[in-house]
């Protein structure tokens, strides 16, 4: 589909200073990987991660998505590493060390044997096995790693990977060797874990952000991984696309999976025809393309009616994202304005008008509809009016008596 993301990831022959070197290790997690007992070593506890296959970033249609910064759930067949169970300096009973640069922070590794961690490395340790949104799982859960401001670690048990990595959000960002490839200009690192104002979308494992790699402050720290780097990285290339294009005509199969999308009251309506007659394409961000359809209904007799549905296309495939709560009689054809992430069209039935303003955010689309617009699939037939088109109506004759 025109203006989908297209990422890759990319590999070449790199490794960081103390490849080979392992932390200490002395019991075995449930899930495989092995973590390490602070009292093994003065570097603290150390977990090794499995070879395997890692998801990156978030797959197509899902939500929250930063689709300029993120790869497509692509799989990476990442090999094994280990990692500080805990941020540096990795000590259940020290703060979590900030105020560094980036090299300050890999030079502080490397004293250890060890090295910065990758940020799709970092990015599997905190997904775990089985790939999660978020390190505890799939749902976003406010208190399992709350901010603490105190920087001080291993004190919120349920802020843990599948893999036993602890801390990975709710304290400071953490510093990666990774550069931001997501074809910004200048010389970023990426910082991965960390806080936010909006955690549903930034404390997810994918979520990262590029920094000036000098820069300090309480806001970034780091830990450190060992063992051969994996070399797979983040290499986006932004895709910038008008907001809105009309297409010409609708593509018969296209139309066809419009309709299939659509919920079942809505692909058949009874003695009426349903099809889908018109679509524009939506490019609210960079990376990212919806479909606008514009679904009408008809009887033999009386006004068509019309409704307005947006989708994600993933694998050829439309997914419905949001869609009017029924129909109206007349509908105007989107308009984005001078923001890209709204788009509003008017909407009449009878002498009723209004506008249906539709905005996106991180994947999702909410649409705000005047109240007039009634849930259903179809609009109620029509009675003739009386007025000028009406039949006369005859008065009755009235006999007079006559005069005498």
């Amino acid at each position: 589909m025109p203006g989908q993301s297209k990422a890759w990831w990319v590999l070449a022959a790199a490794c960081a200073a103390g490849c080979g070197s392992k932390g200490t290790a002395t019991s075995t997690t449930s899930d495989g990987g092995v973590a390490g007992d602070a009292g093994a070593s003065a570097q603290g506890p150390v977990v090794t991660i499995p070879a395997g296959a890692l998801k990156a970033g978030t797959p197509c249609g899902g939500a929250p998505r930063i689709t300029n910064e993120e790869l497509v759930g692509d799989s990476i067949q990442m090999g094994e590493f280990a990692i500080d169970v805990l941020p540096y300096p990795n000590d259940p009973t020290k703060p979590m060390r900030t105020d560094v640069s980036r090299d300050e922070a890999a030079a502080l590794c490397t004293t250890q044997g060890k090295r910065l961690c990758t940020e799709l490395e970092w990015e599997r340790a905190c997904k775990g096995p089985n790939n999660a949104t978020f390190e505890y799982g799939a749902g976003h859960n406010q208190q399992n790693c709350k901010i603490a401001t105190d920087l001080l670690t291993d004190k919120r048990p349920k802020c843990v990977s599948g893999f036993g990595v602890k801390d990975m959000h709710g304290l400071a960002w953490e510093w990666t060797a990774s550069a931001w490839g997501r074809g910004t200009s200048g010389d970023l690192a990426t910082v991965r874990g960390g806080q936010g104002p909006l955690p549903v979308l930034q404390f997810r494992c994918a979520n990262g952000q590029g920094r000036p790699p000098a820069n300090k402050g309480k806001a970034v720290g780091f830990r450190c991984c060992s063992g051969p780097a994996n070399a797979a990285a983040v290499n986006l290339a932004p895709q910038k696309q008008a907001p809105m294009v009309e297409e010409p005509a609708v593509e018969t199969n296209l139309a066809a999976a419009l309709l299939k999308a659509m919920p079942p009251d809505h692909r058949a309506v009874t003695e009426a025809t349903v099809a889908f007659d018109k679509v524009w394409r939506w490019h609210p961000r960079d990376n990212e393309e919806l479909i606008i359809g514009r679904w009408r209904g008809a009887r033999r007799t009386g006004k068509p009616w019309t409704e307005r549905a947006i989708f994600k296309v993933c694998g050829n495939v439309p997914g419905l994202v949001a869609r009017m709560r029924g129909p109206v009689e007349v509908l105007d054809k989107p308009g984005a304005g001078s923001d890209p992430h709204k788009v509003s069209a008017q909407v009449s039935t009878g002498s009723d008008r209004g506008d249906v303003k539709l905005s996106y955010s991180y994947g999702t689309v909410n649409v705000e509809q005047p109240a007039f617009v009634k849930a259903g699939s179809s609009l109620a037939e029509e009675t003739p009016d009386a007025g000028a088109d009406a039949p006369a109506t005859r008065r009755p004759i009235i006999k007079l008596p006559r005069k005498k």
